[in-house]
């Protein structure tokens, strides 16, 4: 066996192992990372920021507090496009 035919059949047995690899799976629907649980962290996550914001003062604080909510629907809609 050569120094080629080695390398060869090391080639062979990476790309055998690459593709035999679990490919990653989008999350099922209502588990982790679901439209319905991101929307709920979202609005969970402003409304307890917002809570704090009121007790400060309000003004211009409450657009911070929006953040979480913002994120999650840029979020969803990301997802949407990609799935296009």
């Amino acid at each position: 066996m050569t120094a080629d035919d080695d390398l060869e059949h090391s080639r062979r047995a990476f790309e055998e192992k690459v593709r035999a690899a679990p490919r990653a799976r989008p999350p099922a629907p209502g588990g982790k990372g679901s439209p319905g649980a991101l929307l709920t962290m979202g609005i969970a996550g402003s409304a307890a920021l917002g809570v704090v914001v009121a007790l400060l003062g309000g003004g211009l604080l409450f657009v911070p507090a929006a953040i979480p909510l913002v994120t999650v629907l840029l979020v969803l809609g990301a997802r949407r496009f990609a799935a296009r």
